[in-house]
């Protein structure tokens, strides 16, 4: 709660300044994180490593060999 001093002016108590600066941080780091400040560029936390792979068009034909599963059940 605002807090009138003798000199008329609104005085805010420490904890509802941490409150609003924190708030005001959070905002602002959310919204770095996100891209959203950048013009043009890239998001912040985007990967500039990660590429795609080829999608193939049926999965299960280039599937690997699994023949050591039976071998495992066997034993």
């Amino acid at each position: 709660m605002a807090k009138k001093s003798g000199s008329d002016r609104s005085e805010i108590s420490r904890r509802q300044f941490l409150n609003v600066s924190g708030g005001a941080l959070a905002g602002l780091g959310a919204g770095v994180a996100a891209g959203g400040f950048s013009k043009g560029k890239a998001p912040a936390l985007a990967s500039r490593y990660l590429v795609p792979i080829a999608q193939q068009t049926n999965p299960l034909e280039s599937y690997p060999n699994r023949d050591w599963e039976q071998v495992y059940r066997d034993q």
